[in-house]
């Protein structure tokens, strides 16, 4: 069993979030995140894309998945990177968000130990009108409406497949609801269908939360796990505590993160990506050269054939013709030589008689 993290980075790069102070703070909080993993012995593991792996790469993850590397979804729906790592993580494992601190022990063994078919972090009850106000905003409902909680998906562990698979199924066809025009964009779709229409489709599952209720400033004390959801992880102050729990625990680690230029990071991954790209245009093109002169070539060859063909079709003929030919003068020659020979016979047949008639006349004269 370990813990998941992803980090999906179109929607930054879409949302242009990689040129302002925004992706700095947020791996701020992943890199204390990370921290407290290991300050517990505990194995972590990244799932993201290409330049996802470039820029928390310098983290001791015990291991970086590019499985978000390619996958394609609207970029304002955040949350679908979460829902596409769930599809690679293992039953018991357990995903947390880059600002979810496990700072104590007592953290780390609930987030694994709860039973139940499905983990949340906390209900979000308390939230309901927000949530109820979002859903009103959307154009068509999904689904009848009902009252069940939204979750906060904090921390997420699945323990049954049959659950984990209806959850994901009713994400993706919200997602291709929203393709469809069945939803307007402005309502905050992202917790709609991840922490409230999905978990619907869990009726009849047994669901635990590790906050006891909904304080919780209190319950994070209790438990030793903090999570700052939201933008409340963006306020200098709330950075600035980070930074410096992050230094207490993992001296090293805080001075790494402090020289990294993430902004120079982008910009070279930008320029290699782009130079890439170039070089396979390059090769494509090429390739499609060399494809179309194979094609002459070859049509070419079989021209030829066709060529050699008929020339040796049209030799054959005249061989044919040619030998008719010798074949119809050896015949004549043959009707000749008859010809002749039966004229000579013919002729000495008739001096035969004439000898004979020659005869006669002188017996008669005797």
């Amino acid at each position: 069993m370990k813990l998941i993290h992803s980090f999906w980075t179109k929607p930054y790069v879409i949302g242009g979030h990689l040129e302002g102070s925004e992706l700095r703070k947020n791996i701020v909080c992943f890199a204390y995140s990370v921290a407290c993993a290991k300050k517990l012995n505990a194995a972590i593991e990244l799932h993201t894309d290409n330049l996802g792996k470039k820029l928390l790469e310098f983290l001791p993850y015990d291991k970086i998945h590019t499985t978000l590397e390619g996958f394609d979804c609207d970029t304002t729906l955040w949350a679908a990177g979460k829902i596409e790592t769930y599809k690679h993580i293992q039953l018991g494992d357990v995903y947390i968000d880059g600002d979810v601190f496990l700072e104590r022990e007592f953290a780390h063994y609930q987030v694994f130990n709860i039973p139940a078919d499905m983990l949340f972090l906390q209900t979000e009850n308390y939230f309901i009108n927000y949530y109820q106000n979002e859903q009103n905003r959307l154009s068509k409902i999904p689904f009848e409406i009902c009252w069940e909680s939204p979750y906060c998906c904090g921390v997420v562990r699945f323990n049954n497949a049959e659950a984990k698979q209806k959850y994901i199924s009713k994400f993706e066809k919200c997602v291709e609801q929203m393709k469809n025009g069945d939803y307007i964009v402005d309502a905050n779709l992202n917790i709609l269908f991840e922490q409230w229409f999905a978990v619907r489709e869990l009726a009849g599952y047994k669901i635990a939360t590790i906050y006891r209720n909904e304080d919780e400033l209190s319950e994070s004390y209790y438990t030793g796990l903090w999570h700052y959801k939201g933008t409340n992880k963006f306020l200098d102050r709330f950075q600035k505590q980070i930074l410096e729990k992050l230094e207490t625990i993992n001296f090293n680690l805080h001075n790494t993160l402090l020289s990294l230029d993430f902004y120079k990071i982008v910009k070279n991954f930008n320029e290699i990506e782009a130079e890439n790209n170039k070089i396979v245009e390059t090769e494509t093109t090429e390739t499609e050269t060399e494809t179309d002169e194979t094609e002459t070539v070859d049509t070419e060859a079989v021209d030829t054939e066709t060529v050699e063909t008929e020339t040796v079709e049209t030799e054959t003929v005249e061989t044919e013709t040619t030998e008719t030919e010798i074949v119809d003068t050896e015949t004549n020659e043959t009707e000749t030589e008859i010809v002749e020979t039966e004229t000579v016979e013919t002729e000495t047949t008739e001096t035969e008689t004439n000898e004979t008639e020659i005869e006669f006349d002188i017996d008669d004269i005797v």
